[in-house]
């Protein structure tokens, strides 16, 4: 058996050298799409059949093969993408869709592959060449050329994502989409090529304006899906009197909602007083516990060690959990603004078999709640946002530049942008490094 190490060693260490650069591709693809392509094994199954043909039917040395066969792959998988998935990732589908749309490509390819060429195996023309005896182990130049180029693409893969401006938008992109988009990063550019654009709906004269049904306006300093919850938790503090006697609380929402900011992430910061304010802005346990026992939400106080900290806090947040709702995810994904929602249901499960249930499909601030954010209701949060941060000459400059927004000259556009004083922003030092 000790014999047989060293001849199984090397033998893996080729194995491993092609699996690796599979490894690579396919780590690169799900950082940057955020989503697992079932149909990447047979795009490597198609490319060593090009290979194949290359080399086997016309007769080309197996390297040049090679590099034909890997590039017309490549072809085919950007054809692919810009053909079938790509349209669908612009509908906004879901993640399952998109699973299942290239699952059945990983079934198309395979198929279409064995009705080509065969179930049988195939090998390659090429000559074995020269051969080294290192112990037991023995190599051939090919070997040794694989392992090479493995790890010089693993240190080429390493090198483009660390010092490269196209290596940091891409791990921008697989951080954060969203943020890595408004950071200037051309997220669609990237993903369809340099002909890709930006598709803005505009209303044509006359129509009604309705894209603000899209969006919506957040009352709270907290994630856009808790705002609902929030919300819910006021109304429920009001018909609970003992916090003590709440035995669990179960929210149903969407299955973003759960598995982003929810006990479905399965990430146990989202219940630790000690995570940082971006964790816990992202835990809808944490919100959910905070504002029902305080009865506010501020965008300081709210994540404050005196909040985190609270004994009836401390009690109540490990009894909040998260459930998928069928209903919820089927709104949350609606086309239609008026059936679109970001809500939950609440069940707050008393001792003594009480149960406290309430629902809500869109927090109060959105047009269609209970109380749409109005021109009160934007002064107020600004106000309250820039307490302490912008003097009250610039802040009221801010606004009347707004009232008159219509009637600005080019020369009154700075009043848009009110500057803080110096003094409000202590820096920590000079920044040496970039967000990503």
């Amino acid at each position: 058996m000790p014999s047989l190490f060293l001849p199984d060693l090397g033998f893996g260490l080729i194995t491993a050298s092609v699996l690796a650069i599979a490894a690579v591709g396919l780590t690169l693809q799900f950082g940057v799409t955020n989503f697992v392509n079932f149909a990447y094994g047979e795009f490597m199954t198609l490319g060593a059949y090009l290979t194949y043909v290359f080399n086997v039917g016309l007769h080309l040395n197996i390297w040049v093969a090679l590099v034909i066969g890997s590039l017309l792959s490549a072809v085919a998988g950007f054809a692919i993408n810009r053909l079938v998935i790509r349209p669908f990732v612009r509908r906004r589908v879901s993640l399952f869709i998109l699973l299942v749309v290239t699952i059945g490509l990983s079934l198309f390819l395979e198929n279409g592959i064995q009705a080509i060429w065969g179930p049988n195996f195939q090998k390659y023309v090429m000559h074995a060449g020269s051969s080294f005896k290192l112990g037991s182990m023995i190599w051939t130049v090919q070997e040794l050329v694989i392992i090479g180029i493995a790890a010089l693409m693993m240190i080429g893969v390493h090198l483009i994502l660390k010092y490269t401006r196209l290596g940091r938008s891409m791990r921008a992109m697989s951080d954060n989409s969203d943020l890595a988009r408004i950071s200037g990063i051309p997220v669609v550019r990237m993903l369809d090529g340099r002909e890709a654009r930006y598709e803005v709906a505009l209303p044509v004269p006359g129509e009604e304006k309705r894209a603000i049904l899209e969006t919506y306006t957040k009352e709270h300093s907290a994630e856009y899906q808790a705002q609902a919850v929030i919300d819910i938790a006021f109304r429920l503090r009001k018909r609970i009197a003992d916090p003590e006697s709440i035995d669990e609380v179960v929210i149903r929402t969407s299955r973003h909602t759960h598995d982003v900011i929810g006990t479905g992430s399965g990430d146990p910061q989202k219940l630790d007083p000690d995570a940082s304010r971006e964790t816990l802005d992202h835990s809808v346990m944490y919100i959910f516990a905070t504002a029902f026992i305080r009865g506010e939400w501020h965008h300081e106080t709210s994540y404050a060690q005196e909040a985190r900290r609270d004994p009836a806090v401390a009690v109540l947040w490990p009894k909040v959990r998260t459930e998928v709702s069928e209903e919820w995810e089927r709104r949350y994904h609606s086309a239609r603004p008026e059936d679109r929602a970001f809500g939950a249901t609440v069940e707050v499960r008393l001792s003594g078999g009480r149960v406290e249930r309430e629902e809500l499909a869109v927090a109060n601030a959105h047009p269609n709640g209970a109380r749409p954010f109005a021109l009160t209701d934007y002064i107020r949060k600004l106000e309250r946002l820039t307490d302490g941060i912008v003097d009250e000459t610039a802040a009221e400059g801010f606004l009347e530049a707004v009232r008159r927004l219509p009637d600005l000259d080019p020369e009154e556009l700075h009043l848009l942008t009110p500057v803080a004083p110096a003094a409000a922003v202590e820096p920590s030092g000079r920044p040496t490094k970039g967000i990503f």
